[in-house]
């Protein structure tokens, strides 16, 4: 089977379609009953049908007392065919003047008009592939018939056998359909098996030097769809969250992210910066600032493609001490998430921050009055003395200052050396 496939290759490798159709050659042959020409076609319909069906045909021919009486024969049949042919030629020598014929072959000598007998395509035994015509038929009978083969015609066609094995005429005609809707996506034709005008006007049309593709080539991968007409997408240029932010048990850090539309839509105040891993997770690091518990950030105003957005929010850190991620994408609410298919990204695991929460080693600092720290994010919190660098403290409105019992001490104690200094006068 190698040794056919090689031959075939280097008989009709497919070249740029020829100008010279099949009917046209056919109508240069009319009146007579040939195969020749079409061997460009008929060669690269043999080497697909072995791609499309391997294992359906297989080669009978070179054999021992097996000989071809033309290069174009074909020597191809049912594996039950050739251990037939095999069987026989074991006794008697065979002259194969015919075996597999390919549907253009049988187009051409049936539209020729000079082959009286000429089965209409896709109906020739000789596309079942357990077909043969001997030349030395008379001498080969007794064996061909004792390997299983019938010779139905003695008087018609004393020429022909036919062999055991499953019929393949269908398979001739989708392996040229099949051909056809490979070489010319914009003309479809069905891929049924069964030959009628659709098919055969397209056999007619076709290049006798064959195609320039064949079913033993890989197709060429499928064009991508077209993207839609509203694509969300975003990348990231920016945050200030640095990787890990180091809070305390209950600190609020703001910081940005900023990203660039990189999609075909315009942000408007419905495109959020939401919680992923899952998506709209209850955060555990809710800010004040947030528009709910899974939506972190907002966009103001209106952001066009190619111009930037930050977003700029507050994570307060968990009760707990411990590290912390924070994921979040970008959602154009009721539309689409940015990760979704056949939108822009970025991924849902892209934009993380991470948080490490650490345990307080001693009481609150006296300045923060039992506030809350603020720090811009990017900047250690834990290790800032709080109300520097930035950091601003919130104290509880009407709480009196954790100073006045001190302020109250050194009052009675003045007050009491007062009193002794006048006794003394």
């Amino acid at each position: 089977m190698l040794r056919l496939v090689a031959a075939l290759l280097a008989l009709s490798v497919p070249v740029a379609a020829s100008a010279q159709t099949v009917d046209s050659l056919v109508a240069a042959n009319r009146g007579g009953c040939t195969t020749a020409g079409f061997d460009g076609l008929s060669n690269q319909l043999v080497r697909s049908h072995l791609c499309a069906f391997p294992g359906s045909v297989a080669e009978f021919a070179p054999h021992a007392g097996i000989t071809l009486t033309s290069s174009r024969v074909h020597a191809l049949a049912t594996s039950e065919t050739v251990t037939a042919l095999h069987a026989a030629a074991a006794r008697t020598p065979l002259s194969v003047n015919s075996a597999f014929r390919t549907l253009v072959e049988q187009y051409a000598l049936y539209n020729e008009g000079g082959c009286g007998l000429a089965a209409t395509p896709g109906n020739s035994n000789h596309q079942t592939g357990r077909a043969v015509d001997l030349q030395n038929y008379s001498a080969a009978l007794s064996a061909m018939t004792a390997a299983g083969c019938t010779h139905p015609y003695p008087t018609s066609d004393a020429v022909h056998f036919d062999c055991p094995g499953p019929d393949m005429r269908s398979a001739s005609v989708l392996v040229f359909q099949r051909l056809w809707n490979l070489n010319h996506p914009e003309d479809l034709i069905d891929e049924d098996g069964a030959y009628g005008p659709q098919t055969g006007g397209r056999m007619g049309q076709s290049p006798v030097a064959g195609f320039p593709m064949d079913l033993c080539a890989e197709p060429p991968p499928p064009p991508p769809p077209p993207p839609p007409d509203d694509q969300w997408g975003a990348e990231l240029l920016a945050s200030t969250f640095d990787a890990p932010v180091v809070v305390y048990p209950g600190d609020e850090v703001v910081g940005t992210i900023e990203l660039l539309n990189i999609g075909t839509t315009t942000w408007d105040g419905s495109t959020f910066l939401g919680t992923t891993g899952p998506r709209d997770r209850v955060s555990a690091m809710v800010g004040p600032d947030w528009t709910n518990d899974h939506r972190a950030a907002v966009v103001d105003g209106t952001v066009a493609p190619g111009d930037s957005f930050p977003f700029t929010f507050t994570l307060r850190a968990p009760d707990a001490p411990g590290d912390y991620v924070e994921s979040f994408g970008v959602v154009q609410e009721g539309v689409a998430w940015f990760s979704d298919d056949g939108q822009l990204g970025p991924p849902d695991d892209v934009l993380q921050i991470q948080i490490r929460v650490e345990a307080r080693s001693g009481p609150i600092d006296p300045v923060d009055g039992g506030g809350t720290v603020v720090a811009d994010a990017g900047v250690d919190g834990p290790e800032r003395p709080l109300g520097v660098d930035g950091c601003s403290c919130r104290t509880t409105p009407g709480r009196p200052s954790p100073l006045w019992p001190l302020a109250l001490l050194v009052g009675i104690a003045a007050l009491r050396r007062s009193r002794s200094r006048h006794h003394d006068l």
